[in-house]
């Protein structure tokens, strides 16, 4: 057996890194709150190309809450205190319109 080396940080037991799920989680901080993570430093076009994958991920996340909402019955949009015409208004809206 070789020895393990005791002054190596163990990050995981499958040896990822430990910056990953904070990262993660710092992303999720961002969103439960409503601002967007930081841009990343660097070329025009990685700034670009970061901007447009935000905003896809903005679209999806929109369509799919708008699918949820169109699943929802009277009782539960009561609770929420949505009228179902709002509801039927809202879930028809093009997945790119906010």
């Amino acid at each position: 057996m070789i020895p393990r080396n005791r002054s190596a940080p163990s990050h995981s037991r499958h040896g990822a890194s430990p910056l990953i799920p904070a990262r993660r989680a710092e992303r999720r901080t961002f969103a439960a709150i409503g601002l967007d993570p930081p841009m990343p430093s660097g070329s025009g076009l990685a700034r670009a190309v970061s901007a447009f994958a935000l905003w896809c991920m903005r679209c999806h996340a929109r369509a799919e809450q708008r699918r949820h909402l169109a699943e929802l019955d009277e009782r539960m949009l009561k609770d929420v205190g949505i009228t179902p015409a709002e509801a039927a208004e809202e879930s028809t809206k093009p997945w790119w319109r906010a």
